[in-house]
């Protein structure tokens, strides 16, 4: 049987300065889209739950279509309920995403109280359209409201895991974090930076320099020594080249860092839950003369004051209000995302 249906939620929000848009598309039936892919093993989850299963999220996903939901049991209440059916007259998702969630949220039961009793405490800042459906998306959105709703977006910036469409039509989504010290961002440095002459120098000198220090291909038990290449405080052409392309194109990656983090270009309201608090990402305005960008020689120690054994580089967002009081401060790490040979390295940011 299906869960019983909940006394309509309610959401309010502050005004964001562009009118949301209100997708013509006909809505997603209930069953829609439910998958028979028989569930993942174990072993796999374990592998992939931080990366596309986090279990918060589907947490989350309840508390917003569950009204009634205030305590761990009554969670794992309706995740029986969920188990068992394929249906749901509000929470629509992806039956093979939602039980490897479920597994995930099994493995963190006894931090869920404090996530829940969060949430609904900071949800009070949010409210008054009434609900009409929830999808929980996670990393990969299969929805044809919420993919016509991102259409023209950039994907970097529409990073909703959870999204509430409203009776009127329009549409709200949360960012959801494990927790304070999840990443905020990951975004490839040459991407991002978008100059095809640099992208091919700096690949060049990163393939020489690999070469050159007779790590030709990329070999999975010699990781350990093609990182130590690239250790803090270890010089080589590739960071020393990547230092001057940064600089180089400092005003650039400014925009796309802190226009994204703060989804300054998504015409819908985006709130961040990081297991603590509810922020509305949209919602604080900034000027980017006001935002810096500087390499930070502390973050390359640790706290005895030692070289850090990281294959990275460390750099500090810092974004200021129209009074340049400080209201944003990011340790932002280029490093990489898989083997030295096959990747770019990325921006990954982290608040203070």
């Amino acid at each position: 049987m299906n869960p019983p249906l909940e006394n309509p939620t309610i959401i309010q929000m502050n005004p964001v300065s562009n009118e949301t848009p209100v997708s013509n598309e006909t809505p997603v039936s209930n069953e829609t889209p439910v998958s028979n892919e028989t569930p993942v093993s174990k072993e796999t989850i374990k592998k992939r739950k931080n990366v596309e299963n986090n279990g918060i999220e589907l947490l989350v996903a309840i508390l917003l279509s569950h009204e009634s939901v205030q305590t761990t049991e009554q969670l794992f209440t309706v995740l029986d309920q969920l188990t068992e059916s394929v249906e749901h007259a509000t929470l629509i998702y992806d039956r093979a995403n939602m039980l490897k969630c479920v597994e995930d949220l099994k493995l963190k039961q006894k931090m869920l109280q404090k996530i829940i009793t969060n949430f609904r405490t900071e949800f009070v800042k949010c409210s008054h359209t009434t609900i009409d459906k929830v999808y929980l998306t996670g990393k990969y959105t299969v929805y044809p409201e919420i993919i016509q709703l991102n259409k023209d977006l950039d994907k970097k910036a529409a990073k909703g895991d959870v999204y509430v469409k409203l009776v009127d039509g329009t549409f709200v989504a949360f960012s959801v974090k494990q927790s304070k010290a999840a990443t905020k961002s990951n975004y490839s440095v040459h991407k991002l930076i978008g100059n095809k002459e640099d992208d091919v120098r700096l690949t060049k000198i990163k393939k020489d320099f690999l070469v050159a220090s007779g790590f030709a291909k990329h070999d999975k038990a010699k990781r350990d020594d093609v990182n130590a290449l690239f250790y803090c405080g270890v010089e080589n052409p590739y960071w020393t080249e990547m230092r001057l392309v940064i600089e180089k194109h400092k005003d650039t990656i400014i925009k796309g860092l802190a226009e994204n983090l703060a989804c300054v270009k998504i015409p819908y309201h985006m709130y961040e839950f990081d297991g603590e608090h509810l922020s509305h990402l949209n919602d604080f305005m900034f000027d980017l003369k006001d935002v810096t960008f500087e390499e930070c020689p502390e973050y390359y120690r640790d706290s005895k004051g030692n070289m850090r054994k990281c294959a990275k580089m460390f750099y500090k967002l810092t974004i200021k209000n129209s009074d340049l009081v400080v209201v944003k401060t990011l340790r932002t790490e280029v490093r990489w995302k898989g083997n030295v040979h096959g990747a770019a390295p990325q921006f990954q940011m982290h608040e203070l």
